[in-house]
């Protein structure tokens, strides 16, 4: 099967960029697969279109068996159902199997009544990380394929966060009982995916403070990603992992309510006994969810 994934592959390093590079990778990394990536970033489009260069697809998008399109009403919202080539039916002839191609699939970043996908009704397979009619629900997945390294020594407190939501919490807690606390250097430039990944394997927890509702947070499946013990606020953003509070430490959304989790995790490293996110990591991996998507496609097909 050829699977061409369109994404914000250019764009300045962001949520919906980071999920992009993960489709790509995880689908490479899926037997069977034909993989290749077309950067849709709206710059890039454009520059193409100077040049007299395909524009929005490449010039033999149709002849894939999948079209897969990473979707966000504000990150990546330049195309429309005009965009997309219609799927065609082929067959071998006789009472062999027939099939249609190009397969358009779309992963919804966001969904109503937040914002509408324009091509939504076009699409023949849609995905998205919350419950939405019409789609598939598949919450962002834990990646799977990065090697990582030891847990340094010590206490260490990580974020690693692009909407920086709640950091100066963690930060003045940490301050306060001298606690090393680290975040990424961003005078240094930003890190790959699979490289930030590995930074914050070293931590001994990270913490994501969010306290905004809408959606569902990606940075969590980066943080179960490192392996490490994650403790996470209330929000409705983390509600996808629920159902994993015997491994993840979740607390309210007070101040006081941080402060208790990292002195538990604290007493937790002490006596050996941390929770890590095993399960989770499993049962959400991106090798299970390329398997879900896959065979949607086959049936769309």
């Amino acid at each position: 099967m050829r699977v061409l994934v369109v994404g914000d592959f250019t764009a300045a390093p962001c949520g919906i960029r980071n999920f992009a590079d993960q489709t790509y990778r995880a689908l490479t990394n899926h037997s069977g697969l034909e993989v290749e990536k077309w950067d849709g970033h709206y710059p890039g489009i454009y520059a193409r279109r100077e040049a007299g260069l395909p524009t929005y697809l490449p010039p033999d998008a149709a002849d894939y068996d999948v079209i897969h399109v990473n979707w966000h009403c504000i990150a990546f919202n330049t195309y429309g159902p005009d965009h997309f080539p219609p799927p065609v039916q082929y067959s071998t002839g006789g009472y062999s199997r027939t099939w249609r191609k190009p397969i358009l699939s779309v992963y919804l970043n966001d969904i109503p009544p937040w914002s509408g996908c324009p091509f939504h009704d076009r699409a023949d397979v849609r995905f998205a990380a919350e419950p939405s009619p019409g789609c598939i629900e598949l919450p962002y997945p834990v990646a799977d394929w990065i090697g990582l390294p030891s847990v340094d020594e010590g206490f260490s407190v990580g974020c690693s966060t692009v909407r920086g939501d709640g950091v100066s919490f963690v930060a003045g807690i940490c301050a306060e009982r001298n606690w090393a606390f680290r975040i990424p250097d961003r005078s240094q430039g930003w890190l790959s995916y699979e490289d930030e990944v590995r930074r914050i394997a070293h931590n001994t927890v990270n913490v994501l403070w969010y306290f905004e509702g809408r959606g569902k947070s990606g940075g969590l499946s980066h943080a179960i990603s490192a392996q490490r013990p994650v403790i996470c606020s209330d929000s409705q953003m983390f509600s996808h992992f629920w159902d994993y509070r015997d491994e993840l430490y979740f607390g309210g959304s007070a101040r006081e309510s941080l402060v208790e989790l990292l002195h538990q995790v604290h007493a937790d490293a002490q006596q050996g006994c941390l929770r890590f996110p095993r399960r989770a990591a499993e049962e959400r991996s991106w090798s299970r969810a390329t398997a879900q998507m896959v065979a949607a496609w086959e049936a769309a097909r």
